[in-house]
């Protein structure tokens, strides 16, 4: 009896292992198939972002905008496409909620984040409390702006720093740099061609100097980030391709603003630069103090002979050579910007001073305070300053542009923040 009572004991024993290893095979299982499931979600999340760097090359002829709507409508549908995929994963994966709750925790602790959250907050009131709400809100078809449209780059901004980490920058920027090159390729084309100032995909040469500074920033950072010898040998050329891009645009504050950042750049390694080197052979400090006194004498030179018609056949330098205190185009934006200073001053009322006009509202502040002066030099009429800083100034108030300036201050490169 003993006997029967140990057997069936020691049965009872192998039937429970045996359910708890195929309990834990099943587990195993279990969790190899959420692993595979939460990868599958995050690539498409990516691969959508991802798309994104190719938005610049989009071009609808068939539309009254071609260089604007067609970009327009495709980056809010994938940022749309992003936001419902990712709801989607969420409700339906447990463990890729807790993994977001977590970024979104730790995301909502960073100044730049925090910031740029008072930005759109602000841009909102600025919008509800408009000039031309309607307008403020949805924008116009012509620039495809308005709240909902800086909303959407928002939205762009917190899904990247949500599914982004280290590589996938890298590899957002390495796809715009592809970009970048095509359009490189199209500006030399239309330039060759007899094109004063191209603007290739873009429909303006602006816009297009705006975008080749992104694309010297982009190969910059691949340069200083990333392990491959090639790639990185590939990105520092793309950052010079991206300048010389900025001079044949011939926007000369997008030149001088490229000419600034420099600088800084060649001041910082001449006094931070001991001991580092480049390409593992040049001396940085070296090389940083030949250039300042280049860059010095070269300034001296130009200054002195800028009469000279050799300065008219290089691209981007022929606007300085002609540029004086009577320039047509300097006076225009003089102009703008003292109608810009007189509808937020304080004394045309409160209101207007810290929210502004409204978004895209600028032109209603530009006729309201219309200096006749301006017809003296074009008969264009400005729906913008042409200067970021009076932009928004004027259509979102004093409160939006400090919030702006502050943003700016916590974009170091070694400080980019992260949550992936």
């Amino acid at each position: 009896m003993s006997q029967k009572k140990h057997k069936k004991n020691r049965r009872n024993k192998h039937y429970k292992q045996s359910e708890d290893v195929k309990s834990a095979s099943d587990d195993t299982r279990s969790i190899a198939v959420s692993a595979q499931r939460d990868t599958a979600y995050t690539k498409v999340l990516r691969y959508l972002l991802y798309s994104l760097a190719f938005v610049p090359l989009i071009v609808t002829s068939g539309t009254l905008f071609p260089f604007i709507f067609g970009k327009v409508v495709f980056v809010r549908l994938i940022v749309t496409l992003f936001w419902v995929i990712f709801a989607i994963y969420i409700f339906i994966e447990d463990k890729g909620a807790r993994s977001f709750i977590g970024k979104v925790k730790k995301l909502i602790r960073n100044p730049l984040f925090i910031l740029t959250t008072i930005f759109i907050g602000l841009t909102f009131v600025s919008a509800i409390f408009g000039v031309d709400a309607y307008r403020s809100f949805f924008g116009d078809i012509e620039r495809g702006e308005g709240f909902l449209g800086i909303f959407y780059f928002f939205a762009f901004f917190v899904a990247a720093l949500l599914v982004f980490d280290k590589k996938s920058w890298l590899n957002f920027f390495k796809l715009s740099l592809i970009t970048g090159g095509i359009m490189f390729i199209d500006v030399v084309r239309e330039f060759a061609g007899g094109m004063a100032r191209p603007q290739s995909f873009t429909g303006n040469p602006t816009f297009l100097a705006g975008y080749f500074i992104f694309i010297a920033f982009a190969g910059l950072v691949i340069f200083l980030l990333d392990e491959k010898r090639q790639i990185r040998y590939i990105a520092i050329g793309m950052s010079l391709v991206g300048v010389i891009g900025v001079f044949l645009t011939q926007t000369r504050g997008a030149i001088l603003g490229v000419l600034f950042g420099i600088t800084l750049i060649v001041i910082y390694s001449a006094v931070r630069g001991r001991g580092h080197k480049l390409f593992k052979k040049i001396n940085t400090q070296k090389l940083s103090i030949a250039l300042l006194v280049f860059g010095v004498v070269f300034l001296g030179v130009f200054v002195a002979t800028r009469r000279n018609p050799v300065w008219q056949k290089v691209p981007g330098v022929n606007r300085f050579a002609t540029l004086s205190l009577q320039d047509p185009t300097l006076k225009t934006r003089l102009i703008s910007a003292g109608v810009s200073l007189s509808a937020v001053h304080p004394s045309n009322g409160m209101k207007k001073f810290l929210i502004g006009w409204g978004p895209e509202n600028f032109n209603v502040a530009y006729n309201a305070y219309y200096n006749p002066e301006y017809l003296k030099y074009e008969n264009l009429w400005f729906d913008r300053a042409h200067d970021k800083i009076f932009d928004v100034l004027v259509m979102n108030g004093i409160l939006d542009r400090k919030s702006t300036r502050l943003n700016s201050s916590h974009i170091p490169l070694s400080r980019m923040p992260s949550t992936a």
